[in-house]
């Protein structure tokens, strides 16, 4: 390696590190202009939040909220949606949900929930629960290191039902439905259910696509499957004009502050999700 190479090299942390410092003075500028404004979602709308796991300590990967964080969102919901009322007199309508079916959530977040009278439901992956284990197939960032968490199994899933946990399927293998063969896409649905369905012992109606990937004709293989609502990860609320197969779910992570979860409640939320993208983005392509 010659000189201009390994100063090249040296650079790159320095430009990652101010490439975080005008990101994040952005996202907070745009976050305090816009928290001020607007209206918060009332009866008529539901917020849906997406985890994936939680644990004693934050952990270094995307999908996993610590413990003490989730009961700071927790209080935070409670604090809006079940003692205070919205906009227009009427409490806003919240669903905690968790994709993948950690063991975490049986561990650390089902007695918060219960405790908080929380509704929750989690999306079983078929062949990991079958298994006990996750198994990611892809490196995506925050996920790869995922691959020897357990998850849960039968019992378990029967004993978060009874304690009033809702379930649904999110695919037989977690595998990418807009990548699959029209067969191979039944196949992922189906079994995905039927496992569920017979661990369950009840009809499961609800799925959330693996990765937040579909398209039209994934919604109709998902509808040709039987189930009648299926989850995304595209940011906005449910409300009564939102297609039942494409419904938008709140991504959380452990970086989410009480204060911007409760902005998650004011309907300018979905566009400064976007316009943060937007801003990073283009840092990121000057830089």
């Amino acid at each position: 390696m010659n000189r201009e190479e390994t100063i090249e090299k040296n650079m790159l942390p320095t430009i990652s590190t101010i490439a975080r410092g005008p990101i994040n003075f952005c996202r907070m500028a745009l976050f305090s202009a816009l928290r001020h404004t607007g209206s918060s979602i009332s009866g008529a709308e539901q917020l849906i939040l997406l985890y994936h796991d939680v644990a004693p300590e934050p952990e270094p990967r995307l999908t996993c909220v610590s413990v003490s964080r989730f009961r700071q969102h927790l209080n935070v919901i409670t604090n809006i949606a079940l003692r205070s009322s919205g906009a227009n007199g009427d409490k806003p309508s919240v669903l905690v949900t968790f994709d993948d079916a950690c063991r975490g959530v049986l561990e650390w977040a089902a007695d918060p929930i219960e405790e908080a009278g929380v509704s929750a439901q989690v999306f079983v992956v078929g062949r990991w629960s079958s298994r006990g284990r996750a198994g990611f197939t892809e490196g995506t960032r925050g996920l790869l290191v995922n691959q020897r968490k357990r998850c849960l199994v039968s019992t378990e899933i029967r004993s978060l039902r009874r304690r009033g946990f809702r379930f649904g399927a999110h695919g037989w293998s977690h595998s990418r439905l807009t990548h699959l063969d029209p067969e191979r896409l039944r196949r992922e649905l189906v079994a995905s259910r039927r496992w569920l369905e017979d661990v369950l012992g009840e009809s499961v109606e609800d799925f959330a696509y693996p990765y937040g990937d579909f398209n039209r004709h994934v919604i109709e293989a998902v509808r040709e499957a039987g189930f009648t609502t299926a989850y995304t990860t595209v940011n906005g609320f449910r409300g009564p004009s939102v297609d039942a197969l494409a419904v938008p779910r709140m991504y959380v992570h452990e970086s989410c502050s009480p204060p911007e979860l409760a902005a998650m409640f004011q309907r300018w939320y979905p566009d400064y999700t976007s316009l943060r993208e937007r801003v990073k983005a283009h840092i990121r392509l000057e830089l």
